[in-house]
């Protein structure tokens, strides 16, 4: 089964946050590991904000944008299109973009990095 990591879950990867160890666990074990390609650009924001704002010294933000980068080329990466696009939109918007880019993923992804129950 294809796990799917959206940007809060993988930022927990290179972030020390809640359920960070969880994410790390899961990243090393589950393969195949899928995301979206606006995760790559959400993930670089957030740690430059985290920057401007003050909460991350240089060094916090220089290291986990070098470890995103060199772990990316191990994820499956859903591009982003109009099809992709149109059905986020047909779900609700914006903010159902990690479900449809799950779904593309594999039909059988789990989005946010949660396995699903067995059935």
């Amino acid at each position: 089964m294809t796990v799917y990591l959206d940007t809060s879950t993988l930022i927990k990867v290179f972030l020390a946050e809640t359920g960070s160890a969880e994410v790390r666990q899961l990243l090393e074990e589950a393969i195949p590991r899928a995301t979206s390609r606006i995760t790559d650009v959400e993930c670089h924001a957030a740690f430059a904000r985290g920057r401007r704002e003050g909460r991350l010294a240089q060094r916090e933000v220089s290291e986990p944008t070098k470890d995103l980068d060199r772990r990316w080329v191990d994820l499956l990466v859903v591009e982003l299109d109009a099809p992709l696009g149109d059905q986020a939109t047909a779900l609700g918007g914006y903010g159902r973009l990690p479900a449809s880019s799950a779904s593309r993923a594999s039909p059988r992804a789990s989005p946010r990095g949660h396995v699903p129950q067995r059935q």
